[in-house]
């Protein structure tokens, strides 16, 4: 007899990673920075910046024994910057064993050499109540990550070369919370 339980879980720290880049977001002055409201990623034109967001969640509530079986991302997309439609899709990237009290410099290596777990075009427009299905390699990475109790990924741009190119802002209006955020169910 098998019981199926969903759990939302707390996203935990969401950061805004930041490369004012010499070539193609590979080098340059680095910074990051948590941010209460949004993740960007892309590339912007002020400063030649790129952006790479990293997002960890709380999955200590998740008994390490549970099977996951889906694994969701809602979100909201608050602005498109530079909207030129150079970007195609967002990655979604494991970022292996990275936290959110590793140095940007770790994190930015994360996103931008990590496995990719999903490649998806909702967060390229505007709107509120979307979501993604993160698919069966994030059940995986989460069932391996639950005795640690959390689970991080990357975004980032699957064009990370087109000087103004777009950079969404996703983002939740609750004042710092993530809405519906479900990495793992």
């Amino acid at each position: 007899d098998s019981t199926i339980v969903e759990n939302t879980t707390d996203l935990i720290a969401d950061y805004d990673i930041n490369l004012t880049r010499d070539n193609n977001c590979t080098t340059g002055n680095l910074t990051s920075f948590p941010t209460a409201e949004t993740v960007t990623v892309g590339i912007g034109s002020w400063a030649n910046q790129c952006y790479r967001g990293f997002l960890e969640f709380d999955t200590s509530t998740i008994p390490d024994t549970a099977i996951i079986t889906d694994t969701d991302f809602k979100f909201e997309v608050k602005t498109i910057l530079n909207n030129n439609n150079a970007m195609q899709s967002c990655e979604f990237v494991d970022t292996s064993t990275t936290r959110q009290t590793d140095t940007a410099s770790t994190m930015w290596t994360a996103v931008g050499s990590g496995t990719n777990i999903l490649s998806d075009s909702t967060c390229t427009s505007v709107g509120t109540n979307k979501s993604v299905d993160l698919g069966s390699s994030a059940y995986t990475l989460i069932q391996n990550k639950l005795s640690s109790d959390y689970f991080s990924f990357g975004l980032k741009s699957n064009d990370e070369t087109t000087l103004g190119g777009d950079s969404p802002q996703l983002y939740s209006a609750d004042s710092g919370t993530w809405p519906n955020s479900n990495p793992a169910t």
